[in-house]
């Protein structure tokens, strides 16, 4: 990935930070694809893409290795995801984490 894909992709995960903090946790799957690409464009291994994202325990079991994981998270996922206090809060944390990793990585540090 280059270093304008990077920074192209921070402000994208970080916009999407935003506009669950503005609107709470949705299926935003169904209109983005943010961290998706971001994990798919840079590592092989779902875990290595994924990591401790706080989705990944609503994607079904027997997709869990799939391409976009969280594309395959299902009505009962996103039920269950909605019961989940502090689930956007995490997820948030996660996606500027990431945001942050990316920045680092665009500007040469690590």
């Amino acid at each position: 990935m280059s270093t304008t894909d990077k920074a192209e992709m921070a402000r994208r995960l970080r916009a999407e930070a935003e506009d669950i903090r503005r609107h709470g946790l949705t299926n935003f799957f169904e209109h983005t694809y943010a961290c998706l690409r971001y994990g798919q464009a840079s590592k092989e291994r779902a875990e290595d893409r994924c990591g401790i994202c706080p989705m990944r325990p609503f994607v079904p079991a027997d997709v869990q290795e799939e391409a976009f994981p969280c594309q395959h998270i299902n009505e009962e996922g996103w039920d269950l995801a909605s019961q989940q206090a502090d689930l956007a809060e995490k997820y948030v944390a996660w996606l500027l984490k990431t945001a942050e990793q990316l920045e680092a990585e665009a500007a040469g540090r690590r």
